[in-house]
């Protein structure tokens, strides 16, 4: 934590850049959300949003409002978080950038599900066209984690923990695995086969 406050220190880091597409920048982004250092991470990202209006790049803008996103949702502001899921979507889909669309598309799912719309959650997925392969990388991990949570709360419990342990393994890989993740992975695994396994294979678990 003490290394990111450091590189993030008085906003130079970010002065320093213009933060468009990929860079240091992001993965400091991420190491904040992995800590929780959801304040630190407001300030960097209210920052980077004024410099990315101040040079009208649309990847800036959307990249950063969907990280912004990704603080709501871990402060349980999960309004704020679809709508700047929706926000960087469409900023992104608009202009044509495949890049972070998954990223946005994950957090979307998450704090549709949060709020218990299951079925608008589904539909983001099927209407994006990501609803099978998922590729590995640090910009789609956090999408093969949502899949997998969509899957348990539809009550697809093989796909759900499938999707999860691998999202487990990659992220691993980034060195940024969740144990608590894992850990749901495999009381839904015992779960399943204590009642015979996979309840149903329609999205509602019927």
């Amino acid at each position: 934590m003490g290394f990111l406050e450091r590189g993030l220190a008085d906003g130079r880091l970010l002065g320093e850049q213009e933060p468009d597409a990929a860079g240091p920048f992001y993965l400091l982004m991420v190491g904040l959300l992995a800590t929780d250092a959801l304040d630190l991470a407001d300030a960097c990202l209210e920052q980077a949003l004024a410099g990315a209006h101040a040079r009208s790049s649309i990847p800036a803008i959307a990249f950063v409002i969907e990280f912004r996103g990704w603080v709501s949702l871990r402060r349980g502001d999960v309004a704020q978080a679809e709508a700047d899921a929706r926000m960087a979507l469409e900023l992104l889909t608009a202009h044509d950038i495949q890049l972070g669309t998954a990223f946005a598309l994950g957090l979307l799912i998450e704090a549709l599900l949060e709020q218990g719309e299951t079925e608008a959650a589904e539909r983001a997925l099927r209407g994006s066209g990501a609803g099978q392969a998922i590729l590995p990388g640090l910009a789609t991990n956090d999408l093969l984690e949502a899949r997998g949570l969509l899957r348990l709360a539809q009550g697809r419990l093989r796909e759900g923990v499938d999707d999860l342990l691998e999202f487990g393994r990659r992220d691993e890989l980034w060195g940024g695995a969740k144990p608590a993740c894992l850990a749901l992975a495999v009381a839904c695994l015992l779960c399943a086969d204590r009642h015979g396994g996979q309840r149903g294979g329609a999205p509602d678990g019927s």
